[in-house]
């Protein structure tokens, strides 16, 4: 008897036994597609990954239902990876599976109701039921889920059961696959026509014949779409459909891709100026020695340029390139860089693209090396056919990190393992690496290559800290900025330059309290504030989407004395275009880019100057290229400091650098000031004197003694339950396993910085392993704990989440 393992994608860590002919056994291999009959009654997709002889002790194996695919879809090394993913981040095989294909690719079995026999009589069903009846007796089928819509109501299975007690109805799984290539007419000229003799025969049809000659004129073009020749030569669809009919022109559907970027003419990249070659050298000779190099490179000092330098190496070679970004807002701009240089060999990969796009791509990158993948952190998923250089920009990123859904992945420290699957060589480059990756360069595990010289020798941008207590003092604020730096931005505007404000916190105002009482409006569902909105006059929760209609008196003692407290980037623009009111001021935060193209639109305006100041969050940081910025203001930095995690310093600096780099990148050079009220705190200062290497230095002595990466490794549990009663008796029982095995190494239960999100409750352990530790071993533990605590009943209400190197 043959036999085949198959993973489903759902949230399982095993694979699954399913009975296979010989002729099936035969054609079947890793990776292809099977449907299955899963439960009771269902039908999932599952991938391949294993053929055998080996019946299933602990269960009679089911037959499978059918295969999708002539060839495989998942390649072997990317089997390899996905279990990796699994067993590094402790993930279910069966999720790593379900996030790393694109839905459309995973089908599924959906129930579908039809009418049997029309020989009933009505008056003997209930009024749903008839209902029921009169509607299949005009549309034949309905799903349950549709069925459900109908009739307006969850539960219908009384309805169900009362028509398949008297067999009036089937209930049928039907399995869909959704993907639907997007196909284009093409039309053509018939090549076995006689020009004249057609340019006779058509004499008398003016309309044909303006097509005709239109067409002979057009000799650059190898085919005409409808839309084209309507448009050039302003005739009807029914003209063109009479010159196919006479066989002068011939149609042909064509199936193209959605995300192919056609270029008429590459253009040839920058020449590198003398240090950006030296750095190109080196980066090529450092992957001789080692598989990962880190590049460390000043904000605007061309590491993009470089990067095109040493993706166009391997294209010549015909391998594939994965280019990763932390943002897809990040790619907008960086697409239409890259378009230019590689035309269609660029693809593009993300969660904002259309399910159709992503499995376009996925199925170019199956079957097509000499390519380069443009894409977010979940691109590391593709089906990669010849990979063999990895770029990760703006390493540093938390971005990379996946938090929600599991598997908890971190896509540049996975890269580095995908990597290696491919014997492919991996480049991490940022202006201010992450505390671990440069401590990897330093120590000799990565290569390092230094770039501290911007494109062109231009300087790096001024830092100044204008202390916010003695602007406070001379009383020399309005509203939420010193005099200083108003009058820098004024005198900026005046000299026709453009003006960066950076302020981490979207909406109007965090919280709004009320002056009589106190009473603060929070939100029901987390123990939250509620931010104002002063767009939409609305209180609204950032984690669960709550939000209230801002009434303007307290709902507690009617007062109407409401004030709003704290600073968002609404009112941040609101002071802005009080103060300047003759220049315009914008927003880019995550409420206005939500809608599609709007990053864009705003970046676009922006840099071809439409506007003169620009207000935004964390989203400015990352990479955008603005030539006429000569000045960034950063609001209050202080916020960014005094956050309990152990990586808040090292963020503060790398945030406040990175948006300091967006000033004076052309020849006029930049100005940066940084409000805050400790202009002596030793982070400030390093910011100050762009000092990383000594900010690396200090945050090493500290993590030393406390023991944080990179001198151990963290594993971080977080228990969540509705109960707050059941939540402590679920982390009393989960403290006492975890303790009997890593006694001391356990931080924990602790109640985090929000206490209670989207209505459970939640308790956290964090558990510190020396990096001489066994970490599989303690994984296993983990594990092990894991899998006892699910199965004690008064603990499954009780959700129980894993992540490894936990970034927040």
């Amino acid at each position: 008897m043959n036999f085949i393992d198959v993973i489903v994608p759902l949230p399982l860590k095993n694979s699954f036994t399913y009975l296979v002919n010989q002729q099936e056994f035969n054609f079947l291999d890793i990776g292809y597609r099977v449907v299955v009959p899963f439960g009771k009654s269902k039908f999932v997709t599952g991938i391949v990954s294993k053929k055998h002889k080996n019946s299933p002790k602990k269960y009679l194996p089911k037959e499978i239902e059918f295969i999708i695919d002539n060839s495989p879809i998942i390649t072997k090394n990317q089997l390899i990876f996905f279990k990796w993913i699994s067993d590094y981040y402790l993930c279910p095989i069966g999720q790593v599976i379900k996030v790393a294909l694109p839905k459309l690719l995973l089908l599924k079995s959906e129930s579908e109701i039809f009418l049997n026999d029309k020989n009933f009589q009505e008056e003997y069903f209930s009024k749903n039921a008839k209902k029921i009846i009169q509607f299949l007796e005009l549309k034949k089928k309905i799903s349950l889920k549709d069925l459900s819509s109908l009739l307006g109501k969850k539960n219908i299975n009384s309805e169900i059961s009362e028509l398949l007690d008297q067999s009036i109805i089937s209930v049928k799984e039907e399995i869909y696959d959704y993907f639907k290539p997007k196909k284009i007419t093409s039309l053509y000229l018939n090549d076995r026509i006689e020009v004249q003799k057609s340019l006779d025969i058509l004499k008398l049809k003016k309309s044909q014949l303006k097509i005709f000659k239109f067409i002979l004129n057009e000799k650059s073009k190898n085919f005409f779409t409808y839309s084209y020749l309507i448009e050039k030569c302003k005739v009807s669809r029914q003209t063109i459909n009479n010159l196919i009919e006479s066989k002068i022109l011939i149609k042909n559907e064509e199936i193209i891709n959605r995300t192919q970027f056609s270029v008429e003419k590459l253009i040839q990249p920058k020449d590198l100026s003398l240090k950006q070659e030296n750095a190109l050298n080196q980066i090529i000779s450092s992957f001789d020695e080692k598989d990962v190099t880190l590049f460390h490179g000043v904000t605007s000092s061309g590491k993009t340029e470089i990067y095109v330098k040493l993706i166009m190496d391997y294209l010549k070679n015909n391998k594939q390139v994965l280019y990763l970004v932390p943002e897809i807002a990040l790619t907008t701009q960086l697409v239409l860089r890259l378009k230019k240089y590689f035309g269609d060999k660029l693809l593009v990969y993300h969660s904002k693209y259309t399910l159709d796009q992503r499995i376009e791509t996925w199925n170019i990158v199956l079957n097509n090396p000499g390519k380069i993948i443009l894409g977010a952190r979940s691109s590391i998923f593709l089906p990669f056919n010849d990979l063999k250089l990895i770029i990760v920009d703006e390493e540093h990123e938390n971005a990379y990190k996946q938090f929600n859904p599991s598997p908890r992945y971190h896509a540049r420290d996975s890269s580095i393992y995908l990597a290696k699957l491919h014997n492919a060589k991996v480049l991490l480059g940022s202006a201010t690496p992450s505390l671990e990756s440069y401590f990897n360069a330093v120590s000799n595990k990565y290569n390092l290559v230094n770039l501290f010289k911007r494109y062109n020798d231009i300087d790096l941008p001024s830092i100044v800290l204008k202390d916010l207590k003695e602007s406070t003092a001379l009383n020399k604020m309005v509203g939420s900025f010193s005099k200083y730096l108003i009058d820098e931005i004024r005198t900026v505007l005046k000299n026709g330059k453009q003006v960066i404000i950076f302020q981490n916190r979207r909406g109007y105002s965090p919280y709004q309290e009320c002056a009589s009482c106190g009473y603060v409006f929070n939100c029901k569902n987390c123990d939250v504030s509620l931010t104002y909105h002063q767009i939409t006059n609305e209180l609204k929760c950032h984690h669960c989407g709550y939000c209230i209609i801002n009434e303007s008196k307290c709902i507690k003692c009617n007062s109407y004395s409401l004030i709003k407290k704290g600073l968002g980037t609404q009112q941040v623009v609101e002071e802005l275009r009080n103060l300047f009111p003759q220049f315009r001021t914008e927003r880019m935060d995550q409420d206005s880019t939500k809608n599609k193209n709007s990053f864009f639109k705003l970046m676009n305006e922006f840099e071809y100057q439409k506007f003169q100041i620009l207000v935004g969050t964390q989203m400015l940081v990352k990479g955008l290229d603005f030539k006429n910025v000569s000045l960034v203001g950063v609001v209050n930095a202080d916020n960014l400091i005094y956050f309990p995690d152990f990586r808040s310093q090292e963020k503060c600096f790398q945030l406040i650098q990175q948006v300091a780099g967006r000033a004076g990148r052309s020849i006029s050079g930049g100005k940066v000031i940084v409000q805050t009220y400790n202009p002596n705190h030793n982070v400030m200062l390093k910011i100050k004197n762009n000092d990383f290497r000594g900010l690396f230095n200090d945050q090493l002595k500290e993590r030393h003694i406390f023991n944080y990466p990179p001198y151990s490794r963290i594993i971080k549990i977080t228990l969540k339950n509705k109960n707050l009663n059941n939540l402590k008796s679920s982390a009393l029982w989960i403290s006492k396993s975890l303790k009997s095995y890593f006694k001391d190494r356990v931080f924990g239960p602790e109640f985090p910085l929000i206490p209670r999100l989207q209505n459970h409750y939640i308790n956290i352990f964090q558990i510190k392993i020396p990096v001489d530790f066994n970490l599989k071993e303690s994984k296993m533990v983990i594990e092990k704990i894991s899998n006892s605590f699910d199965s004690i009943p008064q603990f499954r209400s009780t959700k129980f989440l894993i992540d490894v190197d936990p970034y927040n």
